[in-house]
C-alpha cells in the first residue's frame, strides 16, 4: 500500500471521499469535498484539482497541481474549499454520454504521486497502479477550444443580427476592426451584384456608407445600424442570413465579396451597385422627371395640331383665290370645309377612345415608409377602367416571363374596395404579389412606372421590350394568377431535441384548420418527390389531429409516413404550395400552369401505406418479442443479484443463529444502538441513536434500509444506495439530529403486511454482523417469527409509483411514476396483463409499442385520456382500483403487491400494443 493509501485510510473518524451534485437541464454541477479529503489537500500544499476521465474504462480521475491547471480548491484565505467547480466536467460527461453514479460518493485510489482514480465502491480495493490508463484532461482540452476561439475572433468577418422586429444591426470581428484602424478607415460601403446575388463591402474615409464612429470617436465593434442597407437588400430580392458568420475574401484595395462559404467569384468592381448611406429622393425626382416629359410631350402635340390647322387654312384660301366668285360664296366654302375638319377630328377620336377608352393605364411599385412592406398604386385612368367594368380586385399572373393583370369581380389578389365597400385611393398593399413575382426572376422593380396594354376585356398585359413577343392566345385559363397572400409553405428541419420535424407556415396551418378535413393525403411522382398535398374525409392519408391544444394536424405522423415510403425532402428546403382547390395544395413553378391530368399519374401516400401496413404490424411483433426476451434476461440478472443479496443474508443469520448467544435485554441496551419513528402531523421521520449512527459512519455505510426475513424486521447496512440515505445534498455526512430523517413511505410500506413497528416507540438493535442488525423492542419482545416464511422483503422509502382510475375518464398517475418515465427518455407505453385482465406489468420503449407519451421540451408524460381508453379498448377494468408499482428497469416496471413485486416473465403476458394491432387488423 502506497504513501497516499496510507493516509487516506488512517482517517477513520472523517471519512475521505468526493460527491457530485448535477444539473442535468443545464448540463452543470459542483463537487462536494469531504472534510476526511480536505485535510488531504492541505498536507499535500497543492492549489488546484484537475479533472480526467479514460472513457474506454469508464474510469474517472483527479490530478492535484500547482499549474493553475483545473479548478482552485482554495478560498481566498487559502484554506480548502468544502465546494469546488465541477461544471465543464459534469457537461463533458453528459455530452460524451458517459454514465455512472454520479449520485454516490466517489473514494480515493491512488495511481500515482498526484492522480487519483475515483471509485464509489468503499469495499473494493483493488490494485491500479500497474493497470494501463488512457486519461483524458479536461484542462488541456479547454485550452486547445480557447485557443480556437482566439484563432476565429482574429479573423475577418462580419455578423448581421436584429433587436426587435425591425431594427438591423451590424457585428464586426477583431481582425477586421484592427484592419480598420491600421488603415484608418471609419465608414463602411455595401453593395450588390445583382445576377449572382453577392454581396460586397467597401471601407473607406470618405464619409460613404455606414459609419464605425461612435460620437467619442471611438470605433464601435457591434450595434452598427444597418437598417436602411438590410431594406435596399430586401427590395433587391437579397436575402440577409441573420447570426450567420460572413468571412472577407478580398477583391480589390479595401474591397472585399461577403460570402458564409469560402467560394469567391471573380468580378469587375464597376458591376457592383453600391447602396448610399442615406435614403435619397430618387422616387421623387422620378415622378418630377415623367411629369416633365410629358408636358414636353403634350406641347408637341399641341404644336403639331396648330400646324395641321394653319396648313388647312392655306388650302383653303388658294382654292377660294382660284376662280372668281363672289365674295358671299367664299364665305360659305370657307364655313363648309372648317365643318368637315371638325367633324374628322372628333371620328378620330371617337375611334381611339373606342380602342382605349382611359388614358395612362400605368402602375408601379414602391416600398411603404416605416413599414417595411410594398405598394401598389395605380394610375387614374386604369382606376377608372376597373370602375367601368366593376371590378373590385386586380390580380397579377404570369406566363412565359410576361406579366400580366387581371381585374375581377372575385375576390382573389389586391381588393380597391375599403371596408365600406367603396373604392379606395390609387395605393394599396401588394407586398406578397411583387414577392411571387420576383421569387425566381427579378422581373419588376420599384419606383419604375409599367404601362399596361389591354389584351381583352378583362386581362391587361405589362409593356416590356426586353421579352419576346407573345405567340399564343392569352386567356384567363393560360395564366397562372397569384393570390397576394402569405405564402402556403412547409419545411423539413431539426428541432431543439436535434429531432426531425416538419413545419407548415401560419397560413397554411389556418387554411388546413379552417378546412375541418380529418384526414391529410400526399401525392408523390416516380422522382420520390412530393407534388400535392389534399385534404379529405374518407380517411385517406393521416388522421389530423382534433385537440384545441394541439396542432390541427399530427405532423409527427405525417413525417413518419413520409419517410416510411421513402419521399424526400430536403432540409431547411421551402416547399410552397399553390391552392387550386378548397381541398388541394400543389407545387408547382410560378411559370406553369396546373394541369389536372398530370395527376392520374402521381403515388399517393393513403395507397402506399396500406400496402406496408401489414409488414410493419409483423415487424412491430417481432420487435416487441426481441424487447420482451431482452427485458427477461435483464430481470434474471437482477434476480440473481437479489439472490446472492438473499443468499449473503441468509449465511449472516445462520452463523449468528449457531452462536446461539442469548443476551438479555439489558445487556443489548448497553450498546445504546436504538432508534425509533417519530408521528409529526401527516409526516413520519426515522430517528436514529448516536451510537448506532457513528456505527453506521466508522464502516463508511451510506445508506440502511429495513428488510423483513421469517418475519423478523431486520436493518441492512449498505453503499449501493438502498434505503435511507446518511447524506446530506453536498455528499458529506449528516450531523445527528434527533428529528431524523423522512420515512413515511418506507413506515407505510412495512406495516402493509401487519404491523410490524409502531410510531413514537423505541426500538434496540442487536447486532448480527457488522452490516446487519435485529430490532428488538424495550420490552424484550421481538417481532414475531415464522421460520416457515423463507421470503426476503426489502423496505424502499422511495415514492410510491400508482396509477389510479379516479372517475370516467379521468386516469390519475403519481408524482414518482411520471419523473420515472422523464428519466427513462422513452417515448411509447406498453402494458402487460395476465389471463385474468389484471395488470401487473409497465414497459416503456421508443419502438413505437403501445402508447405514444407526450412530449415536450421538459421530458414526456403519460397522455392519461388517451391510455384509459386504450386500456379499456381491450376489457381491462381499473374501476376502484389502485395499482403500485416497483421500478426494476430504468423502462420495466413490475405490480407491488404490499412489499412483495410480482414476477411474471414478460414473455408469458399479454400486452396492450399487440392487442390493440390485432383489433385494428380484424376489422
Amino acid at each position: 500500500m502506497s504513501q497516499r493509501n496510507k493516509i487516506i485510510n488512517a482517517i477513520d473518524k472523517d471519512p475521505v471521499y468526493i460527491k457530485f451534485s448535477v444539473v442535468r437541464q443545464k448540463r452543470t454541477g459542483t463537487a462536494s469535498v469531504s472534510k476526511g479529503l480536505r485535510e488531504i489537500f492541505q498536507e499535500s500544499n497543492v492549489s488546484f484539482l484537475e479533472y480526467g476521465v479514460d472513457a474506454e474504462q469508464n474510469a474517472l480521475f483527479i490530478r492535484l497541481n500547482n499549474e493553475d491547471k483545473g479548478s482552485s480548491i482554495l478560498d481566498k484565505e487559502g484554506k480548502p474549499r468544502s465546494t469546488i467547480t465541477a461544471a465543464m466536467f459534469i457537461r463533458y460527461l453528459i455530452d460524451e454520454d458517459i454514465n455512472l453514479e454520479l449520485s454516490k460518493p466517489f473514494f480515493l485510489q491512488q495511481i500515482s504521486q498526484n492522480i487519483f482514480m475515483l471509485n464509489n465502491d468503499a469495499t473494493r480495493g483493488e490494485n491500479v497502479v500497474n493497470r494501463d490508463f488512457s486519461i483524458k484532461w479536461l484542462s488541456t482540452e479547454a485550452n486547445k477550444v480557447k485557443a480556437q476561439s482566439n484563432s476565429f475572433k482574429n479573423e475577418l468577418w462580419i455578423k448581421f443580427y436584429n433587436v426587435g422586429t425591425r431594427q438591423g444591426f451590424l457585428r464586426i470581428s477583431k481582425g477586421l476592426l484592427n484592419t480598420l484602424k491600421e488603415h484608418k478607415m471609419t465608414h463602411l460601403e455595401f453593395g450588390f451584384y445583382r445576377e449572382t446575388k453577392s454581396l460586397f463591402i467597401r471601407a473607406n474615409n470618405l464619409e460613404n456608407g455606414i459609419g464605425l464612429l461612435n460620437s467619442l470617436k471611438e470605433y464601435k465593434e457591434s450595434h452598427i445600424t444597418v437598417s436602411n442597407i438590410l431594406t435596399h437588400l430586401t427590395l433587391a430580392g437579397i436575402n440577409v442570413e441573420h447570426l450567420s458568420t460572413y468571412f472577407l475574401h478580398p477583391v480589390d484595395n479595401f474591397v472585399y465579396e461577403i460570402s458564409t462559404s469560402e467560394f469567391t467569384t471573380n468580378l469587375n468592381i464597376g458591376s457592383i451597385v453600391w447602396i448610399p448611406s442615406k435614403r435619397t429622393s430618387e422616387p421623387k425626382q422620378i415622378e418630377l422627371e415623367e411629369e416633365r416629359l410629358n408636358i414636353i410631350k403634350q406641347k408637341a402635340e399641341e404644336r403639331k395640331e396648330r400646324k395641321t390647322i394653319i396648313k388647312k387654312r392655306k388650302a383653303l384660301k388658294l382654292e377660294v383665290k382660284g376662280p372668281k366668285v363672289g365674295k358671299r360664296m367664299a364665305e360659305k366654302l370657307k364655313i363648309r370645309k372648317l365643318k368637315e375638319g371638325k367633324q374628322t377630328k372628333q371620328k378620330l377620336k371617337a375611334k381611339m377612345q373606342a380602342k382605349n377608352p382611359f388614358d395612362k393605364l400605368t402602375f408601379r411599385f414602391g416600398a411603404e415608409t416605416g413599414k417595411g412592406g410594398i405598394s401598389f398604386s395605380i394610375s387614374k385612368g386604369f382606376q377608372q377602367a376597373c370602375i367601368h367594368l366593376q371590378a373590385t380586385h386586380i390580380q397579377f399572373g404570369i406566363t412565359d416571363n410576361h406579366i400580366f393583370l387581371k381585374a375581377t369581380k372575385k375576390a382573389e389578389g389586391i381588393s380597391l374596395l375599403d371596408s365600406k365597400g367603396e373604392y379606395k385611393g390609387l395605393a394599396f398593399g401588394a407586398t406578397y404579389s411583387l414577392k411571387e413575382i420576383n421569387g425566381e426572376v427579378e422581373r419588376l422593380k420599384l419606383n419604375k412606372t409599367y404601362t399596361l396594354k389591354q389584351v381583352n376585356d378583362l386581362i391587361y398585359m405589362v409593356e416590356d421590350s426586353e421579352a419576346p413577343a407573345v405567340d399564343k392566345e392569352i386567356t384567363s385559363e393560360n395564366v397562372v394568377w397569384l393570390s397576394n397572400k402569405p405564402p402556403l409553405t412547409l419545411k423539413k428541419r431539426t428541432n431543439f431535441h436535434n429531432k426531425d420535424m416538419l413545419y407548415f407556415s401560419n397560413s397554411f396551418e389556418r387554411r388546413i384548420k379552417e378546412s375541418r378535413s380529418e384526414y391529410l393525403d400526399v401525392g408523390y411522382n416516380a422522382e420520390m418527390k412530393i407534388v400535392a398535398l389534399r385534404l379529405n374525409d374518407e380517411g385517406r392519408g393521416i388522421h389530423l389531429r382534433k385537440e384545441e391544444t394541439k396542432k390541427n394536424h399530427s405532423v409527427m405522423s405525417l413525417l413518419d409516413g413520409i419517410n416510411s415510403v421513402g419521399i424526400k425532402m430536403e432540409y431547411n428546403a421551402e416547399y410552397k404550395f399553390r391552392q387550386t382547390s378548397p381541398n388541394l395544395f400543389i407545387i408547382a413553378s410560378n411559370q406553369e400552369v396546373v394541369n389536372s391530368e398530370r395527376f392520374n399519374n402521381l403515388f399517393w401516400l393513403s395507397k402506399t401505406l396500406s400496402t406496408i401496413t401489414k409488414a410493419k404490424e409483423r415487424l412491430s411483433k417481432e420487435l416487441k418479442l426481441k424487447e420482451l426476451k431482452t427485458t427477461k434476461e435483464k430481470l434474471k440478472i437482477i434476480k440473481f443479484i437479489e439472490e446472492q443479496a438473499n443468499k449473503q443474508l441468509f449465511e449472516k443469520m445462520s452463523v449468528y443463529q449457531k452462536k446461539g448467544t442469548n443476551k438479555g435485554i439489558e445487556e443489548i441496551k448497553k450498546k445504546k444502538l436504538a432508534f425509533k419513528f417519530i408521528a409529526r402531523r401527516t409526516s413520519t421521520y426515522i430517528s436514529l441513536s448516536k451510537a448506532f449512527y457513528n456505527t453506521c459512519v466508522n464502516h463508511q455505510f451510506t445508506h440502511f434500509q429495513l428488510v423483513l426475513f421469517h418475519n423478523q424486521v431486520l436493518i441492512e447496512l449498505n453503499n449501493e444506495g438502498n434505503g435511507f440515505s446518511l447524506l446530506d445534498p453536498n455528499g458529506d455526512y449528516l450531523t445527528h439530529l434527533p428529528s431524523g430523517i423522512g420515512a413515511s413511505h418506507a413506515f407505510n410500506r412495512i406495516n402493509s403486511e401487519g404491523e410490524h413497528l409502531k410510531a413514537n416507540k423505541t426500538y434496540v438493535l442487536e447486532e448480527v454482523h457488522p452490516s446487519l442488525f435485529k430490532v428488538v423492542s424495550l420490552e424484550g419482545i421481538s417481532t414475531k417469527n415464522n421460520f416457515e416464511d423463507n421470503r426476503v422483503l426489502r423496505v424502499l422509502n422511495t415514492s410510491p409509483l400508482n396509477l389510479r382510475k379516479v372517475r370516467e375518464n379521468v386516469l390519475i398517475v403519481s408524482a414518482g411514476l411520471n419523473n420515472a418515465i422523464k428519466d427513462s427518455k422513452e417515448t411509447f407505453i406498453d402494458v402487460g396483463y395476465n389471463l385474468n385482465k389484471e395488470i401487473v406489468a409497465i414497459s416503456l420503449n421508443s419502438e413505437g409499442n403501445g402508447v405514444e407519451l407526450t412530449c415536450d421540451e421538459n421530458g414526456c408524460s403519460i397522455p392519461r385520456t388517451k391510455l384509459l381508453k386504450a386500456i379499456e379498448s381491450i376489457g381491462i377494468n381499473l374501476d376502484n382500483l389502485e395499482l403500485e408499482f416497483q421500478q426494476l428497469l430504468p423502462n420495466y416496471f413490475s405490480l407491488l403487491s404490499g412489499l412483495e413485486v410480482d414476477s411474471t416473465d414478460p414473455t408469458e403476458l399479454s400486452w396492450l400494443s399487440q392487442t390493440v394491432v390485432n383489433n385494428k387488423g380484424s376489422k
